[in-house]
């Protein structure tokens, strides 16, 4: 069983995210912050992050990908961000796995999910 955190500070857009992965029948976590999303990760150690470019630690502004990255680097991290090359090799640089567009479909996400789960290495160590 595959969980997921949805980290999104937009409602709307995290419900949206969260009814696409709920159809997939993912299970799923929810933050609306960043600190909110460390938390849960602590808590109950998903093997996906979805989360927004831009999110930061507040105290330490530190990207939220290299939060995540210092806490467990084995994590599938997917950000959404605008159609933009230079944010997404920014974001990738960081340390995510895959960008994709905010107005990603749910097929697209879907797919990108399966093919992080066909890497055995990868899943079969998070189990």
């Amino acid at each position: 069983e595959i969980t997921v955190l949805v980290i999104d500070p937009e409602e709307k857009t995290r419900k949206e995210i969260v009814g696409f992965l709920q159809d997939a029948d993912y299970q799923i976590i929810q933050a609306s912050t960043s600190e909110a999303g460390i938390e849960k990760f602590e808590q109950h150690h998903p093997q996906v992050i979805i989360m927004k470019y831009w999110m930061k630690v507040i105290l330490s502004q530190k990207p939220l990908i290299q939060a995540f990255r210092g806490i467990d680097n084995e994590v599938f991290i997917l950000v959404l961000g605008p159609d933009d090359d230079e944010k997404e090799s920014e974001t990738l640089e960081q340390g995510a796995d895959t960008y994709l567009n905010d107005s990603v479909s749910q097929g697209v996400l879907i797919a990108r999910l399966n093919a992080f789960l066909r890497r055995p290495s990868v899943y079969t160590a998070k189990l």
